[in-house]
């Protein structure tokens, strides 16, 4: 936490419950149900306590549609008071739904809706969409046929990843009006110039839609990525593989706006660029400034 404070970083809280049994404790399973129900207040007001006022969000009860632990134990609406309490308890970390599988089917993505329209009728404050995607290597075909025989349920799918058809399963979630953000992605593969070419194609594809506002890389060191050396973006060394270039390459330089121009006669310039931080020069003058939806909002008063 100090060192992301120290650099600005802004963080995500991942996550306060696991929807799925297998991912819960044995000492929590083994609770009764009044011990369960002192145990998810007491993990909830101690956690989001702890870190009150210090994240942007927190994923409140992962995976949901394939999971129903604390439902099946203290009744459905349980899931809604978590939102609601973790929103009590801190205002301005927002809580999330996360979920796995949802850009590249409709049935899936239609069932995460219902499960958000189900929990708001429970009462729940469902601040925000988390999208996990850990099969991204999608985007672009296999070139070469791999072994997924061993790979976890979250990759399991062998659904095309389209770009297209993903903005429009995008474009439906974003009509709830919520921040989303694309919380878990992974690209695995042992072909690296595919790798690049899918963190490309899919970074570009998030980074395009206007209610994504955050993309979050789920590892990328080859001796601690969660699915091992094929997910890595960088080597054991720390050097940049083809993937680590490309998303180096899209950070600092493709999503960056250069312009020199001239004023017109009113003393104005008009341009195109991206979003964010712009420091404007004019002669010796310089000042730094924040790139609005409609305008660049800088005036610059000459003596």
């Amino acid at each position: 936490m100090a060192f992301a404070q120290e650099n600005k970083l802004k963080i995500r809280g991942h996550c306060l419950f696991w929807a799925k049994p297998k991912f819960t404790q044995p000492w929590v399973q083994a609770l009764n149900d009044q011990e369960l129900k002192t145990a998810v207040t007491q993990r909830l007001d101690s956690a989001v306590t702890r870190y009150r006022g210090k994240l942007v969000s927190w994923d409140v009860n992962n995976e949901m549609l394939d999971g129903s632990f604390f439902a099946d134990r203290l009744g459905k609406k349980i899931n809604a008071w978590f939102f609601s309490e973790a929103a009590r308890l801190d205002p301005q970390a927002l809580p999330f739904v996360n979920e796995y599988g949802i850009l590249a089917d409709d049935k899936k993505t239609q069932r995460y809706l219902d499960l958000i329209a189900d929990l708001q009728r429970d009462g729940a404050v469902v601040g925000g969409i988390g999208i996990q995607e850990h099969a991204a290597e999608r985007c672009v075909p296999m070139r070469v046929k791999e072994d997924r025989s061993d790979d976890p349920v979250e990759r399991q799918s062998n659904l095309e990843l389209d770009p297209a058809a993903m903005l429009k399963r995008l474009d439906k979630i974003g009509e709830l009006k919520l921040p989303i953000h694309l919380t878990e992605i992974s690209f695995k593969t042992a072909d690296e110039e595919r790798k690049a070419e899918a963190l490309d194609i899919f970074y570009t594809m998030g980074f395009s839609h206007p209610k994504v506002e955050a993309i979050l890389m789920w590892g990328f060191w080859a001796k601690s990525h969660w699915l091992g050396r094929p997910a890595a973006l960088v080597d054991e060394k720390f050097e940049l593989l083809p993937a680590g270039k490309r998303y180096v390459e899209l950070l600092t330089q493709r999503w960056h706006t250069h312009v020199d121009a001239v004023t017109d006669a009113q003393g104005k310039v008009t341009f195109r660029g991206f979003y964010g931080t712009y420091e404007v020069q004019l002669g010796t003058q310089k000042l730094t400034t924040e790139l609005l939806p409609t305008h660049l909002n800088a005036r610059l008063q000459l003596q």
